[in-house]
């Protein structure tokens, strides 16, 4: 089975959101923790986009647990709002991935916050690898062979 579709791909790329009442804290604003959520919603996205199936790399033994994460949080969003997250990768030569994010409100593009997800790429055994896997290094290339450089609304 395939892992990595040969379809083209973007270099911009958002998943949007609806804020649900149960995702909100007392005072009627979306509960920090859900922005580290909507993170991990929006890297699975992502890689979906990319014809990359995490969970056949996961059944293939490799794992990638997150190593770190910051969020720095600059306007709140509310219940009703829809929230776009831009999802902007970095891939390097060691294995491991990082995702640069940024959460806007669609209609006036206002930023709610900035973050980062790091995470390691392990192998069946549990063992940090040193270098990116074929499969995901093949994600790499296809990626930054893309020309549009931004992740600016399309």
């Amino acid at each position: 089975m395939e892992l990595v579709s040969s379809q083209p791909v973007q270099r911009s790329f958002y998943h949007d959101i609806y804020v649900r009442y149960g995702e909100t804290d007392q005072m009627g604003i979306v509960y920090h923790a859900n922005y580290i959520v909507w993170f991990n919603e929006a890297r699975d996205r992502f890689m979906g986009s990319l014809g990359v199936s995490v969970p056949e790399l996961e059944r293939s033994g490799l794992t990638f647990p997150v190593t770190e994460v910051s969020c720095k949080y600059l306007s709140p969003a509310v219940y009703g709002d829809v929230v776009r997250v831009w999802v902007e990768p970095v891939f390097l030569p060691v294995a491991r991935i990082e995702i640069n994010y940024r959460i806007t409100k669609p209609k006036s593009s206002k930023v709610l916050c900035t973050g980062t997800t790091v995470n390691a790429i392990l192998d069946a055994n549990g063992k940090m690898l040193i270098k990116l896997p074929p499969v995901i290094q093949r994600v790499a290339e296809k990626f930054n062979a893309t020309k549009d450089l931004s992740l600016q609304q399309s």
